[in-house]
């Protein structure tokens, strides 16, 4: 997976590396910063907490309001035409933009589906292939066993629930399965009691007695019962 997580990698980083951000040019930005110190020198205040007010700052004679007006009127008109052309040069960048990206995404998609299928039929052929290993090592029902097997047990969990057992009392419960390839045995051991009852010696006394175990099941049992981990069932 790693070879095609580099794939999908150079292909991002191609695509980030060919894209563009849209925004003022850096000699636009000056003028517009320009503009805007012009306006903070004027004797005005701008209040946006309800809606937009312009008010006077300060006392002015009539030719001072005229020179203001005048001053204020240019600088609407001078800064409505280079909005009008920023509002265009940002349109056309866009639409650049826009065409660039079409351009890339048809350029790019053929590897992209091609890198796609390739790494589909790997991950096909690997999952193939360890059906195949599984089969071979353990058969070709390994699956209809552990369903069957998954079944059993949940079937011999609710017999120990119904069982009538006095406290600390243990039993050995099994179902067979009648499979393809012959009979499958499941069992279990069914407690009366917690965790610690089904880890006394009590109740390994009579899993050693029982004569429908084989060694090996006893042995298992053992092991399990004897980690400090918590058993399976055992809040049941």
């Amino acid at each position: 997976m790693a070879e095609e997580g580099a794939k999908i990698g150079a292909l991002t980083a191609q695509i980030v590396a060919n894209t563009t951000q849209v925004a003022f040019s850096p000699e636009d930005d000056e003028e517009f910063r320009t503009l805007m110190g012009e306006l903070n020198d004027m004797p005005i205040e701008m209040d946006f907490s309800d809606g937009i007010n312009v008010n006077i700052d300060g006392d002015m004679s009539e030719a001072e309001w005229e020179a203001w007006g005048a001053k204020w009127e240019a600088w609407g008109d001078q800064f409505e035409a280079r909005a009008e052309q920023w509002a265009n040069q940002v349109e056309a960048r866009a639409n650049a933009y826009e065409a660039r990206a079409d351009a890339m995404h048809e350029k790019m998609a053929p590897e992209l589906e091609r890198a796609t299928a390739e790494i589909e039929a790997r991950m096909e052929a690997k999952s193939a292939k360890l059906e195949a290993l599984i089969e071979e090592r353990f058969g070709d029902d390994f699956e209809a066993r552990i369903d069957a097997t998954s079944d059993a047990i949940d079937d011999l969990v609710e017999a120990c629930r119904d069982a009538k057992l006095d406290e600390g009392e243990s039993r050995v419960m099994s179902r067979t399965l009648n499979l393809d390839k012959g009979a499958h045995e499941v069992k279990i051991a069914c407690v009366k009691g917690d965790a610690a009852t089904l880890r006394s010696a009590r109740t390994l006394a009579v899993i050693k007695r029982d004569k429908s175990l084989r060694q090996a099941e006893i042995d298992s049992f053992r092991d399990q019962v004897s980690q400090s981990d918590e058993l399976d069932g055992a809040q049941d």
